[in-house]
């Protein structure tokens, strides 16, 4: 089961259940499963919006962060929390040196030196799962969780505001669809 894939020019990588990494070098038509060091299952995958990045993540279960500095060809175990329960759900890269990860109960983790250190805290009071971080068109970031939870951060992560939903149940994404618009569904 493949639960995330990012496109990198003409290269897809995707990643999913017992820690399959998959890379496709022509847009699909043919693919290899990439080495990784885990076997949990990996539940996101992001390169930055640059011209052929070389460095991106994965993140996944028993709270693995993996890194590719080859465009998803290898991957290595860069950051493995304490608590080997917890699950990382989606990541974003920023660039090549900061990314953030989210996951299960509240979990957030942020590295602004190309992963060498990674730091956790909470961005909310509530331990609602964030299920997914996309970026929008202007730079905004946004998250979207369990109750209803939908997050905007206009300082690339730093600070994070809530948005107003009238729908109490779990989002599973939210796709900025224009400068003022979003599209959340769950």
């Amino acid at each position: 089961l493949l639960l995330d894939g990012a496109v990198l020019g003409s290269s897809i990588v995707a990643v999913g259940e017992r820690g399959t990494a998959l890379v496709s070098m022509d847009q699909g038509a043919t693919w290899r499963r990439s080495s990784t060091p885990t076997r949990a299952t990996l539940t996101g995958v992001s390169f930055p919006a640059v011209n052929l990045p070389r460095r991106g993540w994965a993140v996944g279960h028993e709270a693995e962060i993996l890194v590719s500095v080859d465009r998803g060809l290898t991957w290595a175990r860069q950051h493995q929390g304490s608590n080997r329960t917890d699950s990382f759900l989606d990541v974003i890269a920023l660039d090549e040196r900061r990314a953030i990860a989210v996951g299960a109960y509240g979990l957030f983790a942020s590295t602004e030196d190309g992963g060498a250190t990674w730091s956790t805290r909470k961005i909310r009071a509530e331990d609602s799962h964030l299920n997914r971080i996309s970026a929008g068109p202007t730079g905004k970031l946004y998250i979207a969780g369990e109750s209803g939870t939908l997050l905007r951060s206009k300082d690339n992560g730093t600070t994070w505001r809530e948005i107003r939903s009238s729908y109490q149940g779990s989002f599973y994404g939210v796709l900025p669809v224009g400068e003022n618009t979003l599209l959340a569904h769950g």
